[in-house]
């Protein structure tokens, strides 16, 4: 499965630790996400509502694809 990136004004969150990550795989990520975090990530706005990640309304729409990373 190829990784997936959140476009600007995105960020992937993990639903059990709450790391972030801007890519599924956490790939040059160094806050420690790893393989349970890329399990549990959810897509979400990055910034936080009240204190809370929102998710994003349309996950599709607010992935990259991978060639927009090269």
């Amino acid at each position: 499965m190829p990784n997936e990136f959140a476009r600007p004004g995105y960020v992937f969150v993990c639903a059990a630790c709450g790391k972030t990550s801007p890519n599924l795989y956490g790939k040059g990520v160094r806050n420690g996400w790893d393989e349970s975090c890329m399990l549990n990530a959810v897509l979400c706005i990055e910034e936080k509502v009240d204190g809370v990640w929102v998710p994003a309304v349309d996950p599709q729409a607010a992935k990259e694809t991978p060639h927009d990373h090269g």
